[in-house]
């Protein structure tokens, strides 16, 4: 999904809703997805937020797999 594709982000977060619908962050994020509304500035709901990645990448896995067996 591209950034600024908010068909896209509309229908993953109805996904979303069909598995949690009392979920609020989620209802957030759709309602913006269908007001073609980016994320703003300053928002602590929204600010800082990585988006979700849908996609595998093993190697980024093992990485992070490696640093958190390092912490123990």
């Amino acid at each position: 999904m591209e950034a600024g594709d908010f068909a896209q982000g509309a229908e993953t977060f109805r996904a979303l809703l069909d598995r949690a619908p009392e979920d609020a962050e989620t209802v957030l994020f759709l309602g913006r997805c269908l007001k073609k509304e980016g994320p703003r500035a300053g928002d602590p709901r929204s600010e800082g937020r990585e988006r979700l990645k849908l996609n595998f990448e093993e190697t980024a896995y093992r990485q992070l797999k490696a640093e958190l067996e390092s912490k123990h």
